[in-house]
């Protein structure tokens, strides 16, 4: 006898008793439970992660702000708006200087918490959406 005939034979014999539905309903409940608890953590780790983001949101902006007045980017982007004719007369100069005195690895530090932010957040929309589809509930 091959394990399919003995399996099917299994089968049979509870489907008279109404055994076998009860089995199946039990295992799409066991699997709804599963993904609703994966909801659950996937909602948990997202929010912190968003939470996380946008407390450090601020302090990435003040250290973006204190780079960019100690390096003297501030002060030459300044300069664009007051004395047209310095620019238009060494502005390869200028140029060459804001692009160095830029505070490049605050900037992408900001960058990386925006996106961070930005990914959690829409991770967290997404898993609220599983919250709300996997419910465990009784197939009849």
């Amino acid at each position: 006898m091959n394990p399919k005939e003995s399996y099917s034979k299994i089968f049979e014999s509870y489907s008279a008793d109404g055994a076998r539905d009860r089995i199946i309903s039990a295992v799409f409940v066991r699997i709804a439970t599963a993904r609703r608890r994966q909801a659950i953590f996937s909602t948990v780790t997202f929010g912190v992660l968003a939470i996380a983001a946008s407390v450090s949101f601020i302090p990435a902006i003040d250290y973006l702000l204190g780079a960019a007045s100690h390096s003297g980017f501030t002060q030459y982007i300044s300069l664009l708006s007051t004395d047209g004719l310095v620019v238009l007369q060494y502005w390869k100069e200028l140029a060459m200087s804001i692009i160095e005195s830029a505070p490049i690895a605050e900037s992408a530090l900001l960058t990386a918490i925006v996106l961070i932010f930005v990914y959690s957040v829409r991770s967290l929309v997404a898993s609220f959406d599983g919250l709300s589809n996997h419910s465990p509930k009784t197939v009849s």
